[in-house]
């Protein structure tokens, strides 16, 4: 009785080793097959999760500065039809808008006034 006791542990680990060894397998292969230019595992079972290297390459944006207060217009461009889409204008340098908007909201209008004509 004890032999058939001890066989089945041996069947057990022999089972868990060879899990093991197939887990860590798929773990490493899936962790290198970028890097050498393979398809990962998951990408062949659950499809793409994002968007292909191509796509990324394929879109890119232009940032033209439009005034001193920190705003560009942006456009976005399209490497396989070379179109350009006006996407409009964005702040590209938030601190400056910032400080901007700020010194602007503290002013009165005898404030401005003043300015305008050269006394602070």
């Amino acid at each position: 009785m004890g032999k058939v006791e001890h066989r089945h542990r041996g069947i057990g680990a022999i089972a868990a080793y060879g899990a093991a060894i197939v887990a860590v397998t798929l773990v490493l292969q899936e962790m290198g097959a970028g890097p050498f230019g393979y398809t990962p595992l998951t990408t062949r079972l659950l499809g793409p999760s994002g968007p292909s290297p191509e796509e990324l390459v394929r879109h890119g944006k232009l940032l033209l500065k439009v005034d001193e207060n920190g705003n560009c217009r942006e456009y976005g461009f399209d490497n396989k039809t070379q179109r350009l889409t006006d996407k409009g204008v964005v702040v590209c340098d938030p601190e400056r808008a910032a400080r901007i908007e700020e010194a602007t909201a503290s002013k009165s209008k005898l404030d401005s006034f003043r300015e305008a004509f050269g006394k602070r």
